[in-house]
């Protein structure tokens, strides 16, 4: 990943383009980001940071239906590693099983993988790494928890 949002642009074994993050971002918010390009995004912090509140906002939107504004932060912030698309499919899943509640991350869709279980690096799938990021960056709300009151 490039910059503070840690954008992307994922290729297919034969080279060709599977997902541009930076370009999909530019293409929804052109006026916002119209200037940032993979060519400049490392000499633009301005635009990084800009990019990245406006990927977290559009992530937290994509969950409107989740009214537990710390479980639609969860799944905003597992959208930001996997997409939006991947979360939502982790949801329908987890809809059709037995105990699971699409609407809550914590012990329900977070236990969905679907992205197979091939080791990426440290020991860890792309499952592994997703649940870790989401655990780890809500284990430190406590901390600053204070400064937003």
């Amino acid at each position: 990943g490039v910059g503070f949002p840690q954008l992307t642009k994922a290729f297919y074994a034969d080279g060709r383009v599977r997902f541009d993050a930076l370009k999909e971002l530019v293409h929804k918010h052109r006026y916002e980001l119209g200037d940032l390009t993979w060519g400049n995004i490392e000499s633009r912090p301005d635009l990084q940071l800009r990019a990245t509140a406006l990927l977290v906002k559009d992530n937290y939107s994509a969950f409107s239906g989740v009214k537990d504004t710390t479980q639609r932060l969860k799944m905003a912030d597992a959208a930001h590693n996997s997409g939006v698309g991947a979360i939502e499919k982790k949801r329908r899943v987890c809809a059709l099983t037995k105990g699971c509640d699409p609407t809550y991350w914590d012990n329900n869709v977070e236990k969905i993988c679907l992205s197979g279980k091939k080791v990426l690096y440290a020991g860890k799938t792309a499952c592994d790494i997703n649940r870790y990021h989401v655990n780890s960056v809500f284990k430190r709300v406590p901390k600053y928890k204070p400064y937003f009151k």
